[in-house]
């Protein structure tokens, strides 16, 4: 969502400020790119637009940061609901304790290297 508001900004800026350029070719958007420093061989018009149109939409993409932010923080506050502790207490005695896994003991491979040494008599 923050790529699709900056990129909209970014171009719709430009095509604001500078009305004879085509915002939309693959040429212009190579040489213009949203958050970036233009080309050098940019026209000097598009990129003092393209340098206004980057801080309009950074300003833009930090607004919409902090609304998906505070939108989750909201659903956590209000959404998401863990039930009381009584509730949980009970429905812990009603549900037996599952018992524990129990694990075939492991064998030791016939490998003279895993052999515990054995002391010279």
């Amino acid at each position: 969502l923050i790529f699709v508001a900056v990129v909209s900004s970014f171009y719709g800026t430009i095509q604001d400020r500078v009305p004879g350029v085509d915002t939309s070719s693959q040429q212009f958007r190579r040489q213009v790119a949203p958050l970036n420093p233009p080309d050098e061989a940019a026209d000097p018009a598009v990129a003092a637009a393209a340098r206004d149109a980057s801080t309009e939409a950074f300003h833009l993409a930090v607004l919409v940061a902090s609304a998906l932010l505070l939108l989750g923080a909201a659903v956590n506050g209000f959404g998401i609901r863990n039930p009381p502790r009584a509730e949980r207490e009970s429905q812990e005695a009603k549900e037996p304790d599952a018992p524990l896994p129990v694990h075939a003991p492991t064998a030791v491979p016939d490998d003279p290297r895993m052999r515990p040494e054995q002391e010279p008599t």
